[in-house]
């Protein structure tokens, strides 16, 4: 089948632009993936009832966060919400291979943005709803030269669900996968996004959550982005 779709001032100043935030899951233990995905599917719905299209940036390296979003592609069976075209970023899968036996078709989505702009075209024409999963960093659609930002640039109505980790610590800050940098070598924007991970993790230090758990949170922190953050709690 065809392809049908394709820490000082600057730290103060990125956080002064930053959109207003709106809680969608406080600060929470899970058991597990499954119980995650199903709290995204339960907040989100609306949403995504009224998003054809469906950008999911995943975190590599965590298997929690990547059995989540298994678990919300098995879990997501409500006509008015569910995507039938999913289309899985190449780039993940040598990162991931467990997501190989996702059904699906595949595309690098950064190096071949305009293929897909113009396969989610043909989708929106037919009315189709489609979901992208793609690398993190190239899925927030308020970051200027995110694959999100391009696809909304184009006219098509995103929705863009952001899964990586956060710190629990002051000291796990180093760790962050997403650095709050917002120097001039931040080619990509990602630091912007870094810097809303770290401001929401130092909001939540105070709440000790149960040893060993999953915990997460999401907040909605621009029109089309929503950022779910999962870690366990030392």
């Amino acid at each position: 089948m065809g392809l049908v779709v394709l820490g000082g001032f600057a730290y103060l100043t990125v956080l002064s632009l930053q959109p207003r935030k709106l809680p969608k899951i406080t600060l929470t233990t899970f058991e597990n993936p499954a119980a995650i995905s199903n709290s995204i599917l339960r907040e989100l719905r609306s949403e995504m009832q009224g998003s054809p299209i469906l950008v999911w940036g995943l975190e590599t390296g965590d298997p929690a966060l990547r059995e989540t979003f298994e678990r919300f592609l098995e879990n997501n069976q409500d006509p008015t919400t569910k995507y039938e075209i999913v289309l899985v970023d190449t780039a993940l899968e040598g990162l991931e291979p467990e997501l190989a036996k996702i059904q699906g078709e595949r595309l690098n989505a950064n190096e071949e943005t305009a293929r897909l702009i113009q396969g989610l075209q043909a989708a929106q024409a037919q009315n189709r709803r489609v979901l992208v999963v793609m690398p993190v960093v190239y899925a927030a659609a308020y970051l200027s030269h995110s694959v999100a930002n391009k696809i909304k640039a184009a006219g098509l109505p995103v929705m863009s669900v952001l899964t990586t980790n956060f710190p629990r610590r002051r000291e796990q800050e180093i760790e962050t996968r997403l650095p709050c940098n917002t120097n001039v070598n931040d080619k990509d924007g990602s630091g912007k996004l870094g810097c809303e991970i770290v401001q929401t993790a130092r909001v939540n230090y105070r709440k000790k959550m149960e040893s060993g758990k999953l915990v997460g949170l999401m907040n909605q922190i621009s029109t089309d982005d929503f950022l779910f953050l999962l870690a366990r709690e030392p």
